[in-house]
């Protein structure tokens, strides 16, 4: 299985993006051995970003990873804003877009769906959240330029429809950590986390590890924190843990609130322990 980073977005106590803290995480994250990096994805706060911090953004990452490894960018918004987005794109070296969740009427996102992978300079994945009909994503995983589907969700018996529906003609990646065990029973391709900013090492692990038994128990061992750092919306919760690890502050731009103070104990307890237990 693939282990890919959502990347967030460090910020320093006047609210602008801390570079110092951003390279810091991924060269963590690339001596973890993962095999890609997701930019303005769903833990990157993306919504409070300007256009010229979201150009930087993207500049400043894809200049370090230097193609070491495969490089997704989140994208959202109607045809025009998007395309628009695609044009700056063009000469980067981009893997492909991840489209993430619209709304719709099913004949109205089907044809989005198929202008966008007719149009764009790069193949895309499309995030399902759960509320897509199985219709729709059969009908967009035909397209040649519709490389995945990333499961946003913890349904396991739609992971399973989901398979049958695509999985000979595009990849299927998860992004919810208690999936992982069933998700290589199935063959699928992936996981894509912000978890994975401050556990990028323990999921290649789980990911590449071939003996089924040894992942469980790396599964295991984490599962409670994982289930922790995931209560609140990201990256609320994995911020705090990297806090914790001395990887960057935990701060996060409105409409975020910072971490709940149940929630910091919650994840120091389980962190402190898993360090008692090593």
């Amino acid at each position: 299985m693939f282990n890919i980073v959502d990347l967030v977005t460090p910020f320093d106590f006047e609210n602008n993006i801390d570079y110092e803290s951003l390279l810091k995480i991924i060269k963590t994250i690339l001596e973890s051995k993962v095999d890609g990096i997701v930019i303005l994805g769903n833990g990157s706060e993306v919504f409070s970003l300007n256009e010229e911090e979201v150009v930087e953004l993207l500049n400043f990452v894809l200049s370090f990873v230097d193609n070491r490894v495969k490089v997704y960018v989140g994208l959202s918004g109607n045809v025009n804003e998007v395309l628009e987005f695609d044009k700056i794109n063009k000469n980067r070296k981009i893997e492909g877009y991840i489209l993430k969740n619209v709304l719709g009427n099913d004949t109205g996102i089907i044809k989005y769906f198929t202008h966008l992978a007719d149009n764009l300079s790069f193949p895309i994945m499309i995030e399902d959240k759960g509320e897509y009909n199985l219709d729709l994503i059969q009908k967009a995983s035909y397209h040649p330029n519709i490389i995945g589907i990333v499961v946003n969700t913890n349904e396991y018996l739609r992971l399973i429809e989901i398979a049958n529906l695509v999985k000979n003609r595009c990849d299927i990646l998860i992004t919810n950590h208690c999936l992982i065990l069933p998700s290589i029973n199935l063959g699928l391709k992936g996981i894509i986390t912000v978890s994975g900013n401050g556990f990028s090492d323990v999921l290649s692990e789980i990911c590449q590890t071939e003996n089924i038994s040894d992942k469980r128990d790396i599964y295991f061992n984490y599962k409670q924190l994982f289930e922790a750092i995931e209560e609140e919306m990201d990256p609320i919760g994995i911020k705090y843990f990297m806090k914790l690890k001395g990887i960057c502050e935990d701060k996060v731009r409105l409409p975020l609130g910072d971490c709940s103070k149940v929630l910091k104990r919650k994840i120091e307890e389980h962190y402190y322990n898993l360090q008692i237990i090593k």
